[in-house]
């Protein structure tokens, strides 16, 4: 059996791996296998495994298996749903895409001629539909979806009550006799010590300092409907 752990990027689907891990000691899998994690040595605190089988195996199989996905729902398979502001899940999303996956051209301008393209990259992430259907699209096709039992949690509930949310999600499975152990769980502080681009900043409302006036126009033109959706103003 598959639990999608879905979200769009940057939405706290790493987090709560984190927590699935520390709290029950629970291994969780990625359909992209995560080369991230495994590069910054980060795989053993996340509770990363690579996926042992094919997803399709893996859902006929009697083991309950989490597995992290960014897609769009295709199937009816159950679903954990994490969706956070949606500001905020894009400024961390252009950050990240800066980080470890810049364009050549985009280098030369850094590097070479030393421009700030942070603000360009930004741009791109709100009005783009091609990556995992853009955060409205995503974000309204997982919570909306006809087919499938889906737990939604706001990233913002996920941060101020982890272990109280964590569990939600379980009991909404009937998977609440599941032991949690005693296991400290690493702050968010503490993964952004260790890792600083991966765990960036993780709070609430940075959009605030770093999505200039324009761009907030631009965001909500294009995401209106999803931020209403979840209450976020």
């Amino acid at each position: 059996m598959i639990i999608w752990l879905a979200s769009f990027p940057r939405s706290g689907n790493t987090f709560f791996r984190v927590l699935l891990s520390h709290l029950y000691g629970i291994k969780t899998y990625s359909i992209y296998n995560d080369p991230d994690l495994e590069r910054i040595g980060a795989s053993e605190t996340v509770g990363h495994q690579v996926l042992p089988r094919p997803v399709a195996e893996l859902a006929a199989a009697s083991e309950v298996y989490f597995v992290k996905t960014h897609e769009v729902p295709n199937d009816a398979f159950p679903a954990i749903y994490l969706v956070r502001d949606g500001r905020d899940a894009l400024v961390s999303f252009a950050h990240y895409r800066e980080s470890f996956y810049t364009p050549r051209h985009k280098i030369f301008l850094k590097v070479i001629l030393r421009r700030n393209t942070f603000q360009s990259t930004l741009r791109d992430c709100i009005v783009q539909t091609r990556l995992f259907g853009g955060w409205s699209g995503n974000v309204l096709a997982w919570s909306g979806r006809l087919h499938g039992p889906t737990f939604v949690i706001r990233y913002e509930d996920l941060v101020s009550a982890p272990v109280e949310w964590v569990q939600k999600s379980l009991e909404y499975f009937n998977l609440s006799q599941m032991v949690g152990n005693e296991n400290v769980v690493p702050s968010f502080q503490e993964l952004h010590d260790r890792w600083p681009n991966f765990f960036r900043k993780g709070t609430v409302g940075a959009w605030k300092q770093e999505m200039p006036g324009d761009l907030q126009d631009l965001f909500w033109q294009h995401h209106d409907a999803a931020m209403r959706t979840f209450k976020y103003n």
